[in-house]
């Protein structure tokens, strides 16, 4: 089965005839597999959340679509040219990193030989006793800007009191607790600095964060922005903050100065709860979705949570944008 007609049976079980699959993946099945493949300079060069890099999301799709027919279907994950990088970056780091903790949680997916090898080498690494990596820590205050950027607002709109809880109507959560913003998840080996980056740094942040008890909530909010990454985003924040929290693989970073909670964005407040955190929820918000959470939104959270972990959870919520406060649509 070539892609097209993958894409054509995609289109019959998302009840979308407009359904698009990336030009630089490839996917075909043979026998009880489909193929996945990747462009290594591309995962190498943009973003996870690029529909060309969002692995995650397009094999939940798949794999949801094929396996209704062939219930003994395994999906494969394979880069094109097999060889790494010349010169690795962030981007790719973090992809071993994802494609590694993707294949350990769900027993369908499996990952090429090349692919393997290369993931395997990087796993090891952050068991070595003697080295240590580190998260980056908030510089200053998360910034407002309504001018210019729609989702920035309602992300600042929602990190106020009670205001999440009217769009999460869940009765345990979000009912006075403090929710914060732009929670980095950039990683470095030894010390915090350009040198030693593993993980892409600056800009990379969990949109909206809280927690409660045993539970750390992360929230990767859209605005009017149909992407099948909003899955990759998510998975990879889960599990970026159940390594730094509860396996405790990263290190949360004890270098941060004594500010308040808006200008540390909550950090120190973690830095003190760790050790009773021990699970993790993800939540994907958005007030418009891409047709495979749109029209098959049990299937698809029924395989993201059946992981294998249940420490590690997702769920997903909308909300309406005209009833944002003071936000420009």
């Amino acid at each position: 089965m070539n892609k097209n007609e993958v894409l054509k049976r995609m289109k019959d079980f998302y009840k979308n005839q407009s359904l698009r699959l990336p030009k630089q993946m490839d996917i075909h099945v043979e026998g009880n597999t489909c193929n996945i493949m990747l462009d290594a300079e591309k995962v190498n060069k943009e973003n996870m959340q690029e529909d060309c890099n969002a692995f995650e999301g397009w094999s939940i799709a798949v794999y949801t679509t094929l396996r209704e027919s062939n219930r003994n279907l395994i999906v494969k994950l394979g880069i094109e040219p097999d060889a790494a990088p010349e010169k690795p970056s962030g981007h790719w780091n973090r992809f071993l990193y994802r494609a590694g903790r993707f294949c350990g949680q769900y027993q369908w997916f499996i990952l090429s030989k090349e692919l393997t090898g290369k993931i395997r080498e990087a796993a090891e690494a952050f068991k070595k006793e003697n080295i240590r990596y580190y998260n980056n820590v908030p510089k200053k205050a998360a910034g407002i800007k309504t001018n210019h950027n729609k989702e920035n607002g309602i992300e600042a709109y929602l990190s106020e009191k009670k205001n999440l809880k009217e769009v999460i109507n869940d009765a345990g959560i979000f009912d006075g607790e403090e929710v914060y913003r732009q929670f980095p998840v950039g990683l470095f080996k030894d010390s915090v600095k350009k040198s030693n980056r593993v993980f892409t740094g600056g800009k990379s942040a969990i949109d909206l964060w809280s927690y409660k008890d045993d539970t750390v909530y992360v929230i990767e909010l859209k605005a009017s922005n149909k992407m099948v990454g909003i899955i990759t985003e998510i998975f990879f924040y889960a599990n970026y903050m159940y390594d730094l929290l509860v396996n405790e693989i990263f290190t949360l970073n004890s270098d941060i100065s004594q500010k308040g909670e808006e200008e540390d964005r909550g950090y120190g407040n973690l830095l003190k709860q760790r050790a009773a955190i021990k699970k993790i929820k993800g939540i994907l918000l958005s007030d418009q979705y891409h047709p495979i959470l749109e029209n098959r939104k049990d299937a698809i959270l029924e395989i993201m949570n059946d992981n294998g972990n249940i420490d590690i959870s997702y769920d997903k919520t909308d909300y309406k944008l005209s009833n944002m406060k003071n936000i420009k649509n």
